[in-house]
């Protein structure tokens, strides 16, 4: 119970950052004002929250007492079945709304949720992070399978090829006028090394804070070029190193100081951490709708639709992980419970009923597991 508290503060953080993606896809176009268009891009400087924040949670949901097959069960359970009702949904709105629809291609392979790596464009556009932290619960698995994921020493090779890595990128994309997809082994980065600033701030790890020193002196020697080189060119995408840096340098920064010295609990932005998977999935819907439908009736979107649109995705994201997200996540654990019960009686046929409590996780650890690692 006392790690399940000491977490609390992720929470909060996880839905001011949730905030923060809708404020920039909901208001900001609303906006005259280029500081949120030229300056920083508040809901990219949520994104790298999330990222940094499941860097110190997930890779300590892979620990001795858990499995290959146990993690990616409870991944399962806790990613799959709100993205799938967020992505029906969404293709039923562009149906209802008599927008273009999706190829049948694109709609098949964003149902895994790596419809990058399948060359296929995202059927919603905040779905492009989801790719990278499937991408990072993979390595964390290799390092888990190898042995390696308490190992500092391989989170910080980690840490070093992928800033290494986007370096390249960087260059071909400056050099050869290329899109390169930069964002992803510095994301990468960033979330290795927030799973050594957990044990610099929660662990309360010596060597673990010096390294932190270290890196963030790393990161302010290296990512500025790689920011330069990656994003000084627009390539369709509003493009502007001066938001990039900006951008990049609040948010850690921010995210340093908001998970050690500035930490809070607020129960309404716990809750709203809570809720935040399917405010992330769900606000572009509550968008779309809201915007299509007012522009069919010759009104148009303005800031009060705006703020009608964010009190309509917070209590349906309520909702939604009431009796979506919670149910599944405790499928999953009935699973790994079931799993690991059997597991027991097979070891000890002769002490089956030791056995069974023996293995049996306390609700605390379900809690851990499973409500500490959301998005």
């Amino acid at each position: 119970m006392q790690k399940t508290q000491r977490l609390l503060h992720l929470d909060a953080l996880r839905g001011v950052a949730a905030l923060l993606v809708v404020f920039q896809h909901l208001y900001v176009p609303l906006l005259s004002t280029t500081f949120f268009h030229n300056v920083i891009d508040l809901g990219k400087l949520g994104v790298l929250w999330f990222f940094l924040i499941s860097g110190m949670v997930i890779p300590f949901t892979l620990h001795r007492k858990t499995t290959t097959k146990r993690f990616l069960i409870s991944r399962f359970f806790r990613l799959y079945p709100a993205y799938w009702l967020s992505l029906i949904t969404y293709i039923a709105l562009l149906y209802i709304l008599n927008l273009p629809l999706p190829t049948i291609h694109t709609i098949l392979s964003n149902f895994t949720m790596i419809q990058t790596a399948l060359g296929a464009p995202d059927v919603v556009g905040v779905y492009w992070t989801l790719f990278i932290e499937i991408v990072f619960y993979s390595f964390c698995l290799l390092l888990f399978i190898a042995g390696l994921i308490d190992s500092h020493k391989a989170r910080l090779a980690c840490i070093f090829s992928f800033t290494a890595f986007a370096g390249c990128l960087s260059i071909i994309r400056w050099t050869f006028d290329a899109k390169m997809p930069v964002a992803l082994p510095l994301a990468l980065s960033l979330m290795f090394f927030g799973s050594i600033w957990r044990e610099a701030t929660i662990s309360g790890s010596e060597s673990a804070r010096r390294l932190c020193m270290y890196l963030v002196s790393f990161f302010a020697i290296t990512f500025p070029p790689i920011l330069y080189f990656a994003y000084s060119k627009d390539m369709g995408y509003g493009e502007n190193f001066q938001r990039y840096f900006i951008t990049y340098f609040s948010a850690i920064s921010s995210f340093l100081v908001l998970t050690s010295i500035a930490r809070t609990s607020a129960p309404l932005l716990s809750w709203l951490g809570a809720i935040s998977y399917s405010v992330y999935l769900f606000h572009p819907h509550v968008y779309l709708f809201t915007k299509e439908s007012l522009k069919a009736v010759g009104i148009t979107y303005n800031l009060w639709f705006a703020a009608l649109s964010t009190i309509l995705t917070l209590l349906i994201s309520n909702y939604i992980y009431l009796l979506l997200e919670l149910k599944f996540i405790n499928v999953g654990a009935r699973i790994n419970r079931r799993a690991t019960q059997a597991c027991g009686h097979e070891t000890d046929r002769s002490a089956e009923g030791t056995a069974s409590l023996l293995v049996q996780p306390t609700i605390a650890d379900s809690t851990a597991e499973s409500g500490n690692s959301n998005r």
